[in-house]
């Protein structure tokens, strides 16, 4: 459902800075994926939402990540999905 970056689904209106800081500093403002820090990269992270749905901000299925490798998880989406869902399993003691 990527369309150059643009996507019909709006984002949920709790999906708002505040939100999206707590999830930077959980992930300690690392890219968690190459783990490159946002001080490093000039810019803030972006909060990849793991499951696709914009709707979905349970902790759990944001994860932060560089430009990158965000721009990475438009592409074979089911294994993406699965791949950080296993991690922040793991991350969370599941």
């Amino acid at each position: 459902n990527w369309y150059g970056g643009i996507s019909f689904e709006p984002y949920d209106i709790q999906f708002n800075n505040r939100l999206k800081e707590q999830i930077r500093k959980r992930d300690q403002n690392r890219c968690q994926e190459c783990f490159r820090h946002q001080e490093e990269l000039r810019r803030k992270l972006g909060i990849h939402h793991i499951d696709y749905n914009k709707k979905n901000n349970n902790l759990n299925n944001l994860i932060s990540l560089c430009m990158t490798c965000h721009s990475q998880t438009n592409f074979n989406r089911e294994d993406w999905q699965n791949y950080y869902k296993n991690r922040m399993e793991g991350k969370n003691g599941y």
